[in-house]
């Protein structure tokens, strides 16, 4: 098990903890993971966590504010992924994308280019948090609205949602910087089942408690007034079910349309595929599922993982959602 270190928000290193008892992590693609680690009550890690409110835990590439301190027959710690950071922050606004593109207060309105307005407009009075931008893929158009107070975390989630992207604060040692970026992921060639010996203990789920098949959203006429436009579901009767839908336009509302899908969620244990060396977060994967007479056979991405580390034990499970 790698060993923990804790630093202070300003990058000042304070501890390095060898003796843990278990550490958990769950990390997710654009989302806030979670922490949890144990250590014995003797450990020189207690009282730096006691006497320091303001704490950062990393464990090779993983990272998290710590948010919660516990005293047991143990000492435990809580944390909250460093995307936990964007929802300390928020914006008093009410804007949508395309009323800051017609007044040029963006340029585009991609993923990357909404987000930062976001990042600049709700972080930018932080000397040490900088937005740093993808050069290395693109990003697709969003609509993206706020009707007040609110926060950045939800604004970015919003934004990497509709573009199917990942989101990340980073907190950089070296650099002495807090950044902010969007990524994407890759494609893998690798086929997870069962079968292939590569996974165990398949969890498959299906959801359609935000499934809507049509919906109605809202145009101005060029008389200034509001009209309802139907995008029709091509289900009738009892099966035709109608939301609410965000955007000015078709192309909008039908990309909003396009995210109340039936949620197919498969979860399972990896056997000798690594995060971060054979997968990662926001990698799309082909993935083979039998359960009794029931087969499937999709491409998911993921969304998210689950790792836990103990003296005697480790592993590692992948969350794959959304049929690509």
């Amino acid at each position: 098990m790698e060993d923990v270190r804790f630093y202070d928000y300003e990058f000042n290193l304070l501890h390095i903890e060898h003796d843990i008892i278990s550490c958990n992590w769950t990390l997710y693609e654009k989302e806030v993971g979670s922490f949890e680690m144990h250590v014995p009550l003797a450990s020189g890690l207690v009282p730096v966590a006691m006497k320091n409110r303001y704490l950062v835990a990393v464990q090779g590439r993983k990272q998290a504010i710590i948010t919660g301190r516990q005293l047991g027959t143990e000492a435990v710690l809580y944390g909250r992924t460093c995307n936990w950071l964007l929802s300390r922050f928020c914006l008093p606004e009410v804007f949508d994308t395309d009323s800051l593109y017609t007044a040029g207060s963006i340029g585009a309105k991609d993923a990357q280019t909404v987000c930062r307005y976001i990042i600049n407009r709700g972080m930018g009075q932080i000397d040490c948090f900088a937005f740093e931008e993808n050069t290395e893929s693109t990003f697709g158009e969003v609509y993206i609205e706020s009707k007040g107070i609110t926060s950045v975390l939800d604004l970015v989630s919003d934004c990497a949602g509709q573009a199917g992207c990942g989101y990340e604060v980073i907190f950089d040692v070296p650099k002495k910087q807090w950044l902010f970026r969007l990524f994407t992921g890759r494609r893998s060639d690798s086929v997870v089942s069962e079968a292939n010996r590569n996974c165990y203990d398949i969890v498959y789920t299906e959801d359609l408690q935000s499934y809507f098949p049509g919906g109605y959203y809202e145009k101005k006429t060029e008389s200034g007034e509001t009209e309802f436009v139907q995008l029709a579901s091509d289900l009738c009767g009892i099966y035709a079910w109608e939301t609410g839908l965000r955007g000015e336009t078709e192309a909008e509302a039908r990309k909003d349309l396009d995210s109340h899908m039936i949620e197919r969620q498969t979860e399972l244990k990896t056997k000798g595929l690594l995060f971060g060396h054979d997968y990662g977060l926001n990698d799309t994967v082909r993935t083979q599922v039998k359960k009794g007479d029931f087969s499937s056979d999709m491409t998911r991405r993921v969304t998210g993982v689950h790792l836990w580390y103990e003296k005697d034990d480790a592993g590692e499970q992948p969350i794959l959602k959304t049929e690509v």
